[in-house]
């Protein structure tokens, strides 16, 4: 099987749509030697920070010294970004050859009448790898959910680690805060350590509170109260936390936040064994980068690019903003899926933007940008390109203009196909 071979086997998975359940997963991992059981995981649930969550602990782990594997979703520029061994993704030659492995089993499973969908199959494939490649540690951030992620076989976890909970999928997780925070506390498993996001919705944390005391886990919270901020500007923070100082190279209030649950994520592994120093977390912390999240691609014009997608998203990105660049223009280009809330998401970013182009997203779920352009239009100027560069390159020119700034975000889709565009520097 070749490298093309392998994605159009993955990709063709699809036609079995989106299913929540772990009867099928756990069929075809055990047609694999089960190889998640001989996985040292933490594994991460929540709606928003759980990339940028997994990337800063997989970092720290990887300064201490251990060989860690890191399973994530989407990618940005590359498939084989989902999964990584000390941040190199897995090679095109590898996927193939694991790909073949995991279809041999899919085959089998076919015949007992259990189709294995896109995301198991990528699951699988992930496990076996990190499995042969000797992994000493796994971070394994869910898919969507918890408690029905195919990624939740993973049956006893070093730790489980809970990133903020608001509303996401709603079709799907339901539609009230405790309805979410319970299918994404399904990870929690028994007798474990549980790690919380500090700024948590209340509802949330009752939630996560009581399925960890019913699970008999230790429940750790970082203390907002013991982090003192003592800078901040578009290419991170400096703070204080629980008298130990650190520099962190992702910009943003919440990043703080997330920094905060992988400290205390580390201080926890430390207690179970796991021979990690301050030194490795502040190295981990100053060092880590994760693309598409308040990511800066140019200095002038400033050009960001932000994944935000849905209303928790968006009101971390507005509270940057206003914060780091509060005297800048904003124009935008901007993309967002159908099934996303698109009108709570753009009531919060496009009252702070002096205009808007909407695109539309390579993605049979996009929302068609004279849509989205129509509804924006209520806040700011608006309009609509068909050309991704012809976007970016206008929202330039006007940047130049009244010494703005270029805000690239609604989907991490969108974020994926642009970034390369400005990497390149194939634009004006």
């Amino acid at each position: 099987m070749t490298y093309e071979q392998a994605l159009n086997y993955i990709h063709s998975r699809l036609r079995f749509g989106m299913k929540t359940g772990l009867d099928r997963i756990e069929r075809l991992c055990e047609l694999l030697d089960n190889p998640q059981d001989k996985l040292k995981a933490i594994h991460v649930a929540g709606t928003n920070g759980k990339g940028s969550t997994c990337a800063m602990l997989a970092r720290v782990l990887q300064t201490a010294g251990y060989k860690v594997g890191l399973f994530i979703s989407p990618y940005i520029t590359d498939f084989c970004e989902r999964m990584q061994i000390r941040e190199q993704p897995i090679s095109h030659d590898q996927l193939a050859e694991i790909t073949e492995q995991v279809k041999e089993a899919a085959d089998k499973m076919e015949k007992e009448g259990l189709y294995a969908t896109e995301f198991e199959i990528v699951t699988a494939i992930a496990f076996k790898w990190f499995e042969q490649s000797n992994c000493q540690y796994v971070v394994i951030e869910t898919g969507l959910g918890g408690r029905l992620d195919s990624t939740n076989v993973i049956k006893n976890p070093l730790a489980t680690i809970i990133t903020s909970i608001d509303f996401d999928h709603t079709d799907i997780l339901g539609d009230t805060i405790e309805s979410i925070a319970m299918e994404k506390c399904g990870i929690i498993k028994p007798n474990g350590i549980t790690v919380v996001y500090p700024k948590q919705n209340e509802k949330a944390l009752d939630i996560i509170l009581k399925t960890a005391a019913k699970k008999n886990n230790s429940v750790c919270i970082p203390s907002i109260d013991d982090c003192k901020i003592f800078s901040s500007d578009i290419h991170g923070t400096r703070f204080c936390y629980k008298d130990e100082i650190y520099n962190l190279a992702l910009a943003g209030e919440h990043q703080i936040y997330n920094a905060l649950t992988v400290i205390e994520a580390a201080n926890a592994l430390k207690k179970t064994g796991v021979d990690i120093g301050q030194n490795d977390i502040e190295h981990a912390v100053l060092h880590v980068k994760f693309p598409c999240r308040f990511e800066v691609m140019s200095e002038e014009p400033i050009i960001i690019i932000d994944g935000a997608h849905n209303p928790s998203a968006m009101h971390q990105l507005n509270n940057t903003l206003q914060k780091l660049l509060p005297d800048k223009n904003i124009h935008a280009v901007i993309g967002m899926l159908a099934d996303k809330n698109y009108a709570k998401s753009m009531s919060i970013i496009a009252p702070l933007c002096k205009s808007i182009i909407t695109v539309d997203i390579n993605n049979p779920r996009a929302l068609k940008k004279e849509e989205l352009c129509k509804y924006v239009s209520q806040y700011c100027a608006c309009s609509y390109e068909n050309d991704y560069k012809n976007a970016v390159n206008k929202s330039i020119v006007k940047a130049k203009e009244d010494n703005g700034i270029v805000l690239i975000c609604g989907s991490l889709y969108l974020a994926s196909d642009i970034r390369p565009i400005i990497s390149k520097n194939d634009i004006i």
